[in-house]
């Protein structure tokens, strides 16, 4: 093993490095999927509105 000396990372640097991190991951995302597009959304709320709702284990019918 090298006896080269360790360099400690603070807790900035390292808070750093994981946004760079997350940041690098959605540009990364984005890229290879396209932004999507917020007027083709579903609304937030339906209530009342006769849509169902869909994507969830409680929306099967």
């Amino acid at each position: 093993m090298s006896d080269a000396p360790r360099v400690p990372l603070s807790r900035p640097a390292v808070a750093l490095l994981a946004i760079l991190g997350l940041g690098l991951i959605v540009v990364a995302d984005s890229a290879a999927t396209g932004l999507p597009d917020p007027l083709e959304a579903p609304p937030p709320v339906t209530l009342g509105s006769g849509m169902a709702g869909g994507g969830a284990h409680c929306a099967a019918q």
